[in-house]
């Protein structure tokens, strides 16, 4: 039988980035829309909550220089 582990999100409080990549942006802007409907549904707070839109040979260079 499978044990099924259940919690319940809480994301008040918490600050959160967001980084959507450019390419696509018919798919990203949705992905994005779902992310951010999920962090307020659950508590997020708009000031709190930081998307980027980059691309993705950018982004990945600033996160290794860090």
């Amino acid at each position: 039988m499978v044990k099924i582990i259940e919690s319940k999100a809480d994301a008040r409080g918490l600050r959160i980035g967001i980084i959507v990549s450019r390419f696509n942006q018919f798919i990203t802007d949705k992905l994005l829309d779902g992310a951010l409907d999920g962090l307020k549904s659950h508590g997020g707070e708009d000031e709190r909550i930081t998307a980027f839109r980059s691309e993705e040979r950018r982004v990945g260079k600033e996160c290794r220089s860090r």
